[in-house]
């Protein structure tokens, strides 16, 4: 489920910027989704981590602003994950 949420999540779908971080995280049958600045999304994974007690699996950091390039000859407006 993790995994399908990730895939299907489009950071340049968000009205007028994008965000810093997009993060997703299990325990048991919840899932969280978390997108926005770096520090929030950081801040939601540790507050999950510590209510699910334990029984968390690894984040999914599956969009980063800072691992973006702009892509050679776009004119700055397509990116590239490193």
């Amino acid at each position: 489920m993790k995994r399908l949420i990730a895939a299907g999540f489009d950071s340049g779908k968000w009205i007028c910027v994008r965000p810093e971080r997009s993060a997703v995280l299990e325990s048991g049958n919840y899932v969280l989704l978390a997108v926005g600045g770096a520090e929030s999304v950081e801040a939601l994974l540790e507050s999950f981590r510590a209510l699910a007690g334990g029984t968390a699996g690894e984040a999914n950091i599956f969009f980063q602003e800072d691992a973006l390039e702009p892509e050679s000859g776009a004119g700055g407006d397509a990116f590239i994950m490193r």
